[in-house]
């Protein structure tokens, strides 16, 4: 697998930019400041691969849930992402902690728009 074919190829879809694979390190430390109700960050974080990218108001709608309620608990699960074509896809929207660690520590070098929101595609 290419992982810059698959970088090339989302940086073409409308509404996305800015895509970068993710170090282990950098993993790691998303991990160790994500809430644990996020799934969805937990399980993009725990596979082979994981990108981090952001995304315009032009991007298209969630291909699937995106909040999941039990009882009075609120998750957040892992959601498809059909322009991957890879192995167990999974996507996901950091929270609060993890969007900032990613604009100001994995994304320093270029200005992303206040509106702009982060995501992370995990897969093997």
């Amino acid at each position: 697998m290419d992982i810059r074919k698959i970088i090339a190829s989302l940086e073409a879809v409308p509404g996305l930019h800015s895509v970068r694979s993710l170090h282990e390190e950098e993993k790691a430390h998303m991990l160790s400041i994500e809430e644990e109700r996020n799934l969805g960050v937990w399980a993009c974080l725990g596979r082979e691969h994981t990108l981090a990218l952001f995304h315009d108001s032009s991007f298209r709608e969630p291909a699937g849930p995106i909040v999941m309620r039990m009882g009075d608990d609120v998750f957040f699960p892992a959601v498809p992402f059909p322009e991957v074509r890879a192995q167990r896809v999974v996507s996901s929207s950091p929270g609060v902690d993890v969007d900032r660690f990613l604009r100001e520590e994995v994304f320093h070098d270029i200005v992303i728009s206040p509106g702009d929101a982060s995501l992370l595609i995990g897969f093997d």
